[in-house]
């Protein structure tokens, strides 16, 4: 059974009608506005600036002679880096040398 196209439109005109109700009603309770407090206001304290100053006992201090010598050490570094294995730094003709291995390798175990 074929619905006509009365039908249809008249379906699809009382679906419009009854969204455009819908927003509007809703959209009509919206006419006030609702400051929510923050769940952080009183988490927050204020310090005096005279508290914050600069003091001996507040200063921490590194030993950095370890870092210096560590980065020494990895620049000094002869070994080969998993960042020269990159592909995209590869230059064509190693692209291709690369394929032609694998390839030769396949055809041999085939």
């Amino acid at each position: 059974m074929r619905l006509s196209d009365e039908i249809v439109y008249g379906i699809c005109a009382a679906v419009l009608v009854v969204l455009i109700i819908f927003i509007y009603l809703i959209m009509g309770s919206y006419t006030e506005y609702v400051e929510i407090e923050s769940f952080y206001a009183d988490s927050f304290v204020d310090i005096p600036e005279d508290d914050i100053e600069l003091k001996p006992e507040n200063i921490q201090v590194y030993d950095q002679a370890v870092n210096v010598q560590n980065a020494t050490r990895d620049r000094n570094d002869d070994r080969q880096r998993a960042d020269d294995y990159n592909p995209q730094r590869m230059t064509p003709d190693q692209i291709e040398q690369k394929l032609r291995a694998e390839e030769a390798q396949m055809l041999e175990e085939a």
